[in-house]
């Protein structure tokens, strides 16, 4: 998603995560990420989100 210049994406039922703020990330063997933000926060991303998550980047690597 694409708001005001800015790429978010959810990472879980109640978290919607700005991805310009992500550090960085780390894939487990479940399936799920851990995605690690700027501010030293850390999220869990379920399974159902890591393909959004994916898709978000492909769009912000290729200017959309």
């Amino acid at each position: 998603m694409n708001w005001k210049g800015t790429f978010q994406s959810c990472v879980s039922k109640s978290v919607i995560a700005n991805l310009d703020e992500l550090s960085r990330f780390e894939a487990s063997f479940s399936g799920t990420l851990c995605v690690y933000f700027r501010s030293g926060e850390k999220e869990y991303v379920s399974r159902h989100y890591v393909q959004g998550i994916k898709k978000a980047f492909q769009w912000k690597r290729k200017g959309l």
